[in-house]
């Protein structure tokens, strides 16, 4: 059968989220952290079931709190906050719940994705998807709920593709040995774990580090890893 003149009407609807999560395992709860009220309500609104709801907040701290004391299966949150900052914020909500799913919804004039894409946030997306925030929604949340990541249309555009060509030239410029300090440094180890790993001193991890940067033409650890997981998430085109 030939679906393609249905494609507009094969967006998941909200009951068939709520299945999947239903099914998934994944705890029903959620917190949501967002500078703007606006935001908030909008995002409260999507939600018939407000008890699902732990937490609806503006800053860092409070939302870190909600995230300790109840454990949510997902935090909702934007980049901006009255107090504190997004980015942060996911990083130590993670801490907390090892197994939290995370939604940016990022909306600085000038989003950071591959900032959020580093941080590992199962789904990211722009402000500018709100018009479109159902079906992103619905085929994030699917994808977060199988273990995958969801990057919307608006924010792989945003990435820099002009990188892409000498990512590739870089990695191929790799030695054996840089290519093993990138493949610990994408599971998480830091550089002591990392030279304890390939029998080697933490100076010398932290000069291949130096080496890998120059050769991607990155200035700080943080890019590079934003690279790298852009690449094993299959962003570049």
């Amino acid at each position: 059968m030939d679906f393609t003149p249905l494609l507009n009407h094969l967006t998941p609807s909200q009951r068939m989220v709520q299945s999947w999560f239903a099914t998934s395992g994944v705890r029903m709860s959620f917190v949501l952290a967002f500078k703007s009220r606006l935001s908030l309500l909008g995002m409260i609104s999507t939600f018939k079931n407000r008890k699902r709801l732990v937490g609806v907040v503006s800053d860092e701290e409070t939302a870190l709190h909600y995230v300790k004391l109840c454990k949510p299966g997902m935090l909702i949150c934007g980049d901006e906050l009255e107090e504190g900052d997004g980015y942060s914020m996911v990083a130590r909500a993670k801490d907390l719940v090892p197994d939290l799913l995370v939604m940016m919804i990022l909306n600085a004039p000038s989003p950071d994705v591959e900032r959020a894409i580093a941080l590992k946030a199962q789904v990211i997306c722009l402000d500018g998807d709100i018009f479109t925030v159902e079906r992103t929604a619905a085929f994030g949340l699917l994808a977060a709920i199988k273990g995958k990541y969801y990057v919307s249309p608006l924010a792989q555009k945003s990435l820099n593709r002009d990188l892409t060509a000498a990512e590739s030239n870089a990695t191929a410029m790799l030695t054996p040995t840089e290519k093993k300090v990138m493949e610990f440094m994408l599971k998480g180890l830091n550089d002591r774990e990392i030279a304890n790993s390939l029998c080697l001193s933490i100076h010398t991890v932290r000069d291949y580090n130096k080496s890998i940067r120059y050769k991607y033409g990155v200035k700080s650890k943080l890019q590079l890893i934003a690279v790298m997981v852009r690449n094993s998430f299959g962003l570049s085109e």
